[in-house]
């Protein structure tokens, strides 16, 4: 089984879905980009990289256990 595939059956976890984790204190949301052994997230930020969308984001990579689905509006 990939990586994809195991966060997809384990975790419930795909590419692009929105996710929450904590980290550093602060519970921060953003949008799965990759995964490989750990989730690279990607979370809205002003100070970040301009991405090719436009947007600024800084990427987190975050193991899958510490990742759960953003249900909420917010």
């Amino acid at each position: 089984m990939t990586s994809r595939e195991i966060a997809d059956k384990q975790h419930g976890i795909r590419v692009g879905d929105m996710v929450q984790f904590d980290m550093e204190g602060r519970r921060l949301t953003g949008r799965v980009n990759r995964i490989t052994k750990r989730a690279s997230v990607l979370v809205d930020d002003p100070t970040g990289p301009l991405f090719s969308n436009g947007g600024r984001y800084m990427t987190y990579y975050v193991p899958l256990a510490m990742l759960s689905k953003n249900t909420g509006s917010g």
